[in-house]
């Protein structure tokens, strides 16, 4: 008999400690989607007497992940696509400096890769491999592991500078690094 006690009181007490490492578990996790999280999407032209490319962006955000995709064109008239990049990290520290009317905040984007590089100049996509990509890299990001950069969201809308890696393909000269230009959300498909 006291054997069978000492069982069920484990068995109990393990439950118990089951039960509250799950609950605990969830508490630290915000599954709440934030006004930033989406697709949105723009295209970064290239301002008067400055030498550089157009690029076009879709940016996206969810719950934590974020993956950036440019498309490069070849020169500043936006209709020659070249070069697809796509960088993923994860969403780190985020500050909120003003939330009405606007959202404004710093945002942090940590583990920062070059994900993929596809050659679409003839209008398919030639991804290249695993070796490609990661020589690419040092190019298309550099040593840039996290990256920070300010964000305003209003309604439909979310403004931000050009990714930093992304300055250096852009443009050859670099006078408006912090201008904020606008993205607009994708519209959910249903």
């Amino acid at each position: 008999m006291p054997v069978l006690r000492r069982f069920r009181r484990r068995l109990i007490v393990s439950g118990i400690l089951a039960v509250s490492v799950f609950a605990l578990g969830g508490c630290g996790r915000d599954e709440k989607a934030q006004p930033w999280d989406g697709d949105w999407t723009r295209r970064v032209e290239v301002p008067s007497n400055v030498a550089g490319r157009c690029i076009d962006e879709t940016l996206h955000i969810d719950r934590g992940f974020w993956r950036l995709k440019a498309i490069v064109h070849a020169t500043y008239s936006c209709t020659a696509p070249t070069l697809e990049l796509v960088y993923e990290g994860v969403l780190g520290k985020v500050t909120i400096t003003r939330n009405t009317p606007t959202l404004d905040a710093d945002i942090t984007v940590d583990t920062l890769t070059l994900a993929k590089v596809a050659n679409i100049s003839r209008g398919e996509h030639d991804y290249l491999g695993k070796d490609g990509v990661e020589q690419l890299s040092e190019v298309y990001l550099g040593k840039t592991v996290h990256a920070q950069m300010p964000i305003s969201v209003a309604g439909e809308t979310l403004a931000a500078p050009l990714f930093g890696p992304l300055w250096t393909v852009a443009y050859s000269d670099a006078p408006y690094l912090d201008t904020m230009t606008m993205y607009t959300r994708v519209p959910v498909k249903k």
